[in-house]
């Protein structure tokens, strides 16, 4: 199974996708074109798969949590670009909730990329493989864009685990 032979388009969008993904070998990514149904939270969407919803959580950012300062701004942010479209998902398995990995593509702009460009997020130094996310967190950080304007944001995985420092 090669990448190339899976890109779908939107006319075959309702084909048994997670067949193929499963099918696949995880060491590469699977492209599906699917509808955004819902946009859970910044980093976190839901999309119809063959009729089913399914949760994509985006891969090498981490967005505010809902409860987090930034974390509404981030969530409204994704809703803005996301609301009643299709995007592209480039698959890379699934997590342990079983939610899809993936870099999510709105015509040919890279959205995990945009949200960290734009200061919505940080790159998730934890699960990070393209470093080109910290450059790009290093540019927002400098232009005090998004939630770099506030002083001192603490980073989500800080903040889950009960690390909330008060601005």
């Amino acid at each position: 199974c090669r990448k190339e032979d899976i890109v779908l388009s939107s006319s075959f969008y309702r084909l048994p996708v997670l067949l193929l993904i499963t099918w696949c070998s995880s060491s590469f990514a699977a492209e599906v074109f699917v509808p955004v149904t819902r946009i859970l939270d910044g980093d976190t969407i839901q999309v119809d798969i063959d009729g089913s919803s399914r949760k994509v959580r985006l891969l090498e950012v981490d967005c505010p949590e809902r409860d987090q300062p930034g974390g509404k701004e981030a969530t409204d942010y994704l809703r803005n670009l996301l609301h009643e479209t299709s995007v592209i998902l480039d698959s890379q398995g699934s997590d342990r909730y079983g939610r899809i990995l993936a870099t999510v593509y709105l015509d040919k702009a890279n959205i995990n990329k945009l949200l960290v460009k734009d200061g919505m997020c940080w790159a998730y130094r934890r699960y990070l493989k393209d470093k080109s996310y910290l450059d790009l967190e290093k540019q927002a950080r400098h232009q005090k864009t998004g939630l770099w304007r506030h002083n001192n944001p603490v980073p989500p995985w800080d903040w889950r685990r009960g690390k909330r420092i008060e601005e």
